[in-house]
């Protein structure tokens, strides 16, 4: 069972809710930390989540009466195909960290947060969802707006899953481009002399 600090308690009861996203994605290369905040926001801890990124949105699953692999997205606006490169060398199984944080919306100074202002204590953040990167893509609207998703794991992610993987080198080369176990599956066949026997 999930426990709330005091402070999000508070805020979740009152009248005036305004709650904020903080994503950590730790990649192989390191770890980056993105908001969607105006503001760079500090948390003791974990670091500076970076306010200047082209995070969109944060798609969380829809609830239903059914049991369903509905997955959990994350979008960004990559216009410059920033991501590709990560796409390329392979970002699926990457460890992803979503959490949620609220802004004092009252008219007083609440553990030395003035109002309007993020809480930032590490108690006072909720995980949304922490998962991994399950798949991705990009995107297109008709206005020429790029957007890269990425797919995350759902908490019933490998129900009636089925993920066909070929053992080829090109199907290989879009997961990893530097992977070369594949590269002489198809090799052809050749004869061979043995020699059997007594010599």
């Amino acid at each position: 069972m999930k426990t709330y600090s005091a402070n999000v308690l508070n805020v979740i009861e009152s009248d005036s809710l305004s709650p904020y996203f903080l994503v950590k994605l730790d990649f192989k290369d390191g770890s980056v930390y993105h908001t969607n905040t105006p503001m760079n926001v500090t948390v003791a801890g974990f670091g500076t989540f970076d306010a200047d990124n082209s995070l969109l949105g944060i798609d969380a699953p829809r609830l239903s009466s059914v049991v369903d692999r509905e997955a959990y997205k994350i979008t960004y606006s990559d216009n410059d195909f920033v991501f590709r490169t990560r796409f390329e060398t392979g970002i699926i199984g990457t460890p992803v960290t979503v959490y949620v944080g609220f802004y004092n919306t009252s008219d007083t100074v609440i553990d030395g947060i003035l109002p309007g202002s993020p809480f930032t204590n590490i108690d006072d953040l909720v995980i949304a969802y922490k998962g991994f990167i399950d798949s991705h893509g990009y995107a297109a609207d008709t206005e020429g707006q790029v957007t890269a998703v990425l797919e995350c794991t759902s908490p019933m992610s490998s129900l009636d899953l089925t993920k066909p993987f070929y053992t080829s080198r090109d199907s290989m080369r879009q997961i990893n481009v530097s992977d070369t176990s594949f590269d002489d599956v198809y090799s052809g066949s050749k004869a061979i002399n043995l020699l059997w026997g007594k010599k």
